[in-house]
């Protein structure tokens, strides 16, 4: 069977391009017409698939964009977070050394009151010329080394300070107590002058009474002092007598460790009374000339174990006492 054969029909297109001008005619048969359409087609689909490519890669670079700066934003928090963590980190080590600087300081403040004291029981003057700032008193120079922020460093050194610091306390807590000791010791003892002066009237042992004539035992010594001038106690202790006596005048006697006892005559004021605990150096009374007294003196006795004994034993070395 034969095919029919289809007559191209041609399409003619009239072209007026103004008033004036000539007029076209374009003559296209309808394959290529259909030609054009299908490749104008093809050409419309292909640019739109090319854009539609564009887009999906213009989309996935920004997503992969975004997926980089949120990990690039995660990476900033994480480090933000381990600055702040390291932050606190380093202001818990400063409250911990600013502690622990506090610490050393209390300590070289005592360290420092410790020896004062030691010096200023054992005679020792401080020395004033040193640099102050812990060596000022003959403590050690401590210096502190640490490289930047090494806080761990300085921090060990203050805890090695701080131990070092703490022997040097037990020895010196040590030294003072032994002082203390030993001072009160001494000062149980009747070491310093009762009045200020050291003209000693009349002496301990036999002599001429001035009332009678006759020899007597004088059981003290008389020392000369203006009335009213103070009375010191010669040691630590605890009056045993405050009264007046028709011969002794008005009369202190004081108690001391050992079985020691001071006795002060002739007064003209008492300060005291019998039971008060008196301090070496304090003022017990005011010399006068009350009782058997042929003028103004003290007489100053020191009794040991019911005997006495004669003042100048202890009085020779002593210094005269000081206002109290």
């Amino acid at each position: 069977m034969r095919r029919r054969r289809i007559k191209d029909t041609r399409l003619t297109f009239v072209l007026i391009p103004d008033s004036t001008g000539p007029v076209r005619r374009l003559d296209v048969s309808r394959r290529t017409f259909r030609t054009a359409g299908v490749l104008t087609l093809a050409a419309i689909v292909g640019a739109g698939g090319w854009m539609a490519f564009e887009r999906w890669a213009h989309v996935r670079a920004s997503a992969a964009l975004r997926g980089e700066m949120e990990k690039q934003k995660q990476q900033y928090e994480n480090l933000i977070s381990d600055k702040q963590a390291e932050i606190r980190r380093l202001e818990e080590q400063m409250e911990a050394l600013s502690r622990q600087l506090d610490d050393v300081r209390g300590r070289l403040e005592e360290l420092r009151r410790l020896e004062e004291e030691v010096r200023a029981l054992s005679g020792v003057r401080p020395d004033r010329t040193a640099v102050n700032g812990g060596e000022g008193f003959g403590l050690p120079i401590f210096r502190l080394r640490a490289s930047g922020a090494d806080f761990t460093a300085l921090f060990e050194q203050l805890v090695r300070l701080s131990a070092e610091m703490e022997r040097l306390e037990q020895d010196l807590e040590r030294a003072a107590l032994s002082l203390r000791e030993q001072q009160r010791k001494k000062r149980a003892v009747p070491s310093i002058w009762p009045v200020r002066t050291r003209l000693i009237t009349s002496g301990f042992g036999l002599r001429r009474d001035p009332f009678t004539g006759e020899n007597r035992f004088h059981t003290g010594i008389d020392i000369a002092a203006s009335a009213g001038e103070p009375v010191f106690a010669a040691a630590d202790g605890t009056v045993t007598r405050a009264e007046r006596d028709a011969s002794e005048g008005n009369v202190i006697e004081i108690a001391h460790e050992g079985d020691v006892r001071t006795v002060y005559m002739h007064l003209s004021r008492m300060f005291v009374k019998k039971g008060q605990t008196v301090r070496q150096g304090a003022t017990i009374g005011a010399a006068g000339s009350t009782g058997r007294s042929t003028g103004p003196h003290l007489h100053f006795e020191i009794v040991v174990g019911g005997r006495p004994v004669n003042p100048k034993l202890y009085l020779s070395a002593a210094v005269p006492a000081e206002t109290s």
